[in-house]
């Protein structure tokens, strides 16, 4: 076999795991999700331990993509020799093989970054929780918590409240740099005010980030996040007879709405809708190129 014949089939074969490779970096790239989701929530911590009433900053992970791309190369220059002269011969000179070996990677995640404002205060109020405890937070912010079956308050309530009840006082530690563990788990900071969890301490942060998930991908607008009001039950009753300026008889007909209690009640309060910063739902997508492939 020539030399530049068996350098390229080594170099086919150096480009041939391109399968493996990109195995190799999806499971990686998916590793590094769980310390993104918490150092974002260690941020956000860090934050509002130094300023209670700081806005969080989240972004969700929506997707990931991973592309591993492999060229190969092999060039080959053959030299011919031209000599003039007493016993020279001409013909085939040299030649020179160069191979060449590409691999592109390509990884990232995708981010959904939290824009509705509900949200962000319920974002606040769970912070406040873990760094502050339950009693500092405004009943406002505690209504956004709440499990909408049970509080009754018109407005969004996100359902959280009974997962951060399990968390332990005392789990989230704050101080000055120098007070922070070497063994600490997660550590964080905002200017001077540092917090950090210890490992025995990592399931309540777990229960924080999943929290923060929680708020963040769910649909602002979905009618599970707020309060239902009473059953009305529509009435329609008849007014005294009325005779108009012609002399014409009429009758004017009433319709109310009432609560259990039979109180007469209003229409329902206005409820905002919120715009929630998402990418395009898959399955439209997925009819959308089929519609433009030929």
């Amino acid at each position: 076999m020539k030399p530049w014949t068996l350098m390229m089939a080594c170099t086919l074969a150096s480009t041939g795991c391109t399968a493996l490779a990109l195995e190799r970096h999806t499971l990686a790239l998916a590793s590094t999700s769980e310390n993104l989701r918490y150092q974002e929530v260690m941020d956000n911590l860090a934050m509002v331990a130094r300023d209670p009433s700081a806005l969080p900053a989240y972004a969700s992970i929506y997707a990931g993509s991973v592309t591993v791309s492999d060229t190969a190369q092999l060039t080959s220059t053959t030299g011919w020799a031209h000599l003039v002269g007493l016993g020279a011969q001409n013909g085939f000179a040299s030649e020179l093989a160069t191979p060449q070996v590409m691999r592109q990677i390509v990884d990232g995640w995708t981010l959904d970054p939290i824009v509705v404002p509900e949200k962000i205060e319920a974002l606040r109020a769970v912070c406040q929780w873990a760094v502050y405890g339950p009693e500092t937070i405004a009943p406002k912010d505690m209504h956004l918590l709440a499990d909408p079956d049970i509080d009754q308050t018109f407005g969004r309530h996100f359902k959280v409240q009974d997962q951060l009840a399990r968390t332990r006082p005392g789990w989230l530690h704050r101080g000055t740099f120098e007070e922070v563990p070497r063994c600490a788990a997660y550590k964080a900071h905002y200017r001077a005010t540092w917090v950090w969890v210890m490992p025995d301490d990592l399931d309540n942060l777990s229960i924080i980030t999943l929290v923060f998930q929680d708020i963040a991908r769910v649909n602002s607008n979905s009618p599970t996040l707020y309060a239902t009001l009473p059953t009305a039950s529509p009435l329609i009753f008849y007014t005294s007879n009325w005779t108009s300026p012609d002399g014409q008889p009429f009758m004017v007909l009433a319709q109310v709405s009432v609560d259990l209690r039979n109180n007469v009640i209003s229409d329902a309060p206005y409820f905002p809708l919120r715009v929630d910063n998402v990418t395009s739902d898959p399955t439209l997508r997925a009819i959308i190129s089929a519609g433009s492939n030929p």
